[in-house]
């Protein structure tokens, strides 16, 4: 009965915890960052590949969930699939912008000392570039009205689907062959 009264009311009380949890994400990217990287040197051993594979990987999931939410945002079925994907790029963001590879990030540096840690980077930088050019570049082509013309939603979906995965394995491939 108190539940009911106080959801009648409006909820801005509501935008509160998040926006908490949030500057909290930010504040943990040190330490989640380093549990990451400790992850994937226990699971490869430190090899270069891995932990390169491991960087690019880290790096490249909001980017995923951003490309997830902008596929499922039309369609009925998939509301809840796209807020659970929106939470979670929201969660993301400031984790990744916290410690992203530019310049000397002191929070990085202290998570990647070891090794593979220079891989790990190598990796990191290589997703932010594949997750950015299609990110970047796919709108331009999905609102051009010249080519919505030419073809339907789904065509053009379609068509940039061999464009986006050579972008995502070309920087992969690059993550694994510049990993020092």
């Amino acid at each position: 009965m108190l539940f009911d009264v106080m959801w009648r009311r409006p909820r801005k009380w509501v935008m509160i915890p998040f926006i908490i949890l949030v500057i909290a994400a930010f504040f943990a990217a040190g330490l989640i960052v380093e549990q990451a990287v400790a992850l994937s040197r226990l699971l490869t051993g430190g090899q270069l590949t891995g932990m390169a594979i491991a960087g690019w990987i880290f790096y490249f999931i909001p980017f995923a969930l951003l490309w997830a939410v902008a596929l499922f945002i039309e369609r009925k079925a998939g509301t809840n699939l796209t807020a659970v994907c929106l939470a979670l790029l929201i969660l993301l963001v400031p984790i990744v912008a916290h410690t992203f590879p530019a310049g000397y990030n002191e929070t990085l540096a202290d998570a990647i000392t070891g090794p593979g840690g220079g891989a790990f980077v190598a990796g990191a930088r290589n997703a932010v570039l594949g997750g950015l050019i299609p990110t970047v570049l796919v709108p331009f082509v999905l609102f051009n009205e010249n080519l919505r013309v030419r073809f339907d939603d789904r065509t053009l979906r379609l068509m940039m689907i061999a464009p986006v995965v050579a972008v995502l394995t070309a920087t992969l491939i690059a993550a694994v062959v510049l990993a020092p």
